[in-house]
């Protein structure tokens, strides 16, 4: 099995409760008559879909109590969803420590929460995808000739959005929905460890090579081990951030980096500090320049 291997990864996803269909080789189209209402969990379907070597590509419908957000780019789709989609928010929050896939052309599928009802659209550019319809799943091949891809792990949690978000996702007619669950889950288990953009990048880049070249100083610790301390370049407190279980949690309102707040178990990780520090936050940027020193190193 290899990280690209189609068969392996629509096994995966169904014995996951993640219903699948194929669609056409290098395409969205799907190749059943019936497209996404063809989409199953069965693995004695799935293995006749995907024998080995199959080259379908993977369509995968939401279970039913999340959504997608699916997020164009100009260079994907003529439009920049990104950009619409922080108009919108108004500074308000984005659940972007949720999984997150992202396509060749830097379009992101970000999965959230979301019991009941929804629209098909959240805003130009920035489409909504449940159980009555499907995205195209890691590792696909897209038209361009390049892959999907996760850019956070799939093990990693689905968030719930922010009270604002869940609004803007639900019809404009308001219908009562089920309670979300009250703590998140993973969309897939970890056995996936390594599969991602994020989780390559994070294993072969230390906080001193993200943080060092913008001018933040080690003031305890080795920078990667747990309470590590680190200062910012104007810092006048004896700590602007330290390091627990791999994240950097950011203590220091002088930065680019939110604050963490009292509770907060995330932190940035590597891969999203570095979208912050080189990108202006864009992940599907640091993403493809995080996929091209891949290629190179290859």
């Amino acid at each position: 099995m290899t990280t690209e291997d189609p068969s392996w990864w629509a096994r995966h996803y169904g014995k996951h409760e993640i219903e699948v269909f194929r669609c056409k080789p290098g395409s969205k189209v799907p190749a059943g008559g019936r497209g996404h209402l063809d989409a199953t969990t069965d693995d004695e379907q799935i293995q006749r879909w995907w024998p080995a070597g199959a080259d379908w590509n993977i369509g995968g419908r939401p279970p039913a109590d999340i959504v997608v957000l699916d997020i164009d780019t100009v260079e994907g789709h003529g439009v920049d969803g990104m950009a619409n989609l922080l108009d919108l928010a108004a500074g308000r929050p984005i659940p972007w420590h949720s999984v997150t896939a992202m396509s060749p052309t830097g379009s992101l599928h970000l999965w959230v929460e979301h019991p009941g009802p929804y629209r098909g659209r959240l805003c130009d550019g920035v489409d909504i995808k449940g159980h009555g319809g499907y995205v195209v799943l890691p590792p696909s091949v897209h038209p361009n000739g390049g892959r999907y891809a996760w850019i956070s792990s799939p093990e990693a949690y689905i968030e719930q959005p922010a009270e604002w978000l869940a609004d803007a996702i639900r019809p404009q007619q308001r219908i009562p929905v089920a309670r979300p669950l009250s703590r998140p889950r993973a969309l897939l288990p970890p056995l996936l460890r390594g599969s991602s953009i994020a989780d390559e990048f994070t294993a072969n880049t230390t906080w001193a090579e993200i943080l060092g070249p913008h001018g933040w100083r080690l003031a305890r610790g080795t920078g990667d081990d747990d309470g590590s301390v680190w200062l910012h370049p104007a810092a006048t407190s004896a700590c602007s951030a330290t390091v627990r279980n791999g994240c950097l949690f950011v203590y220091s309102t002088n930065t680019p980096f939110e604050v963490t707040e009292h509770g907060d178990t995330h932190g940035y990780t590597r891969f999203r500090a570095h979208a912050v520090l080189d990108h202006a936050g864009d992940l599907a940027a640091a993403a493809r320049a995080a996929r091209t020193g891949r290629a190179g190193a290859a």
